[in-house]
């Protein structure tokens, strides 16, 4: 006799149970790579020195067409990489001078409180 659909499923269902069961998840330790282990050791290094060791422009003085490659390094302190965006971002005049035209520029997640929405509903009278 042929099994239903159900029994065919339960038993599918079993079978998938026990392969899951007996596989024990794979613990691999494995070493931090290298950008990690000089990531850490960048980090409680000061910022001069860091720049000295990587041979990088100070962040703050970087001005249109200086090249940051080498603050997008893995290696490179979070703090580094930002202040030397931020000092690209200030030097570029399209990028630094808002132009209001930017649609994602206000905040529409409470669109009753702008006022931008009007109705005629009124309580109690539909």
């Amino acid at each position: 006799m042929a099994e239903s659909r159900l029994q065919r499923w339960s038993r599918k269902k079993t079978e998938t149970g026990k392969k899951t069961e007996l596989a024990p998840p794979p613990s691999v330790e494995s070493e931090p790579s290298h950008e990690e282990q000089e990531l850490s050791i960048n980090e409680t290094l000061s910022e001069h020195d860091v720049l000295e060791k990587y041979g990088l422009p100070d962040p703050d003085a970087i001005e249109l067409g200086t090249d940051i490659t080498g603050f997008m390094r893995k290696e490179i302190p979070e703090l580094l990489r930002r202040r030397a965006l931020r000092s690209l971002w200030k030097s570029n005049p399209v990028l630094a001078v808002l132009d209001g035209l930017n649609d994602y520029d206000e905040d529409f997640t409470n669109a009753a409180a702008t006022g931008a929405v009007k109705t005629l509903y009124k309580v109690g009278q539909g």
